[in-house]
């Protein structure tokens, strides 16, 4: 886990540094297929890799966002951890299903 963020992974490899320059920063990579969630989306892949310093986590291979019965897929998708933006590129493809208000 990784504050509301939940990682599981066939295989996980972490790396801390022990550097002064570095600050103890952590990396880790993961071998999958992977699976990070939080409460209401799900990230699906092939490898990622955590960047503390840059709070960034890079998911590729098969990579595909599911949010609100929404699907987004493509090559790459890097996450910002700090803003909580994620970018898709490569070959993307959206799967959108809209809601029905019944009123």
């Amino acid at each position: 886990k990784y504050g509301q963020l939940e990682l599981s992974a066939h295989q996980l490899t972490f790396v801390q540094s022990k550097s002064k320059e570095e600050l103890y920063h952590l990396t880790f990579s993961a071998l999958g297929p992977i699976i990070i969630s939080n409460e209401n989306s799900r990230i699906y892949g092939d490898n990622a890799k955590f960047i503390e310093e840059k709070q960034e986590l890079t998911i590729s291979g098969n990579v595909s966002l599911t949010q609100n019965n929404n699907t987004i897929m493509g090559d790459i998708l890097v996450l910002d951890l700090a803003s909580g933006v994620a970018n898709i590129s490569g070959s993307v493809k959206t799967i959108i299903n809209p809601t029905r208000n019944n009123k």
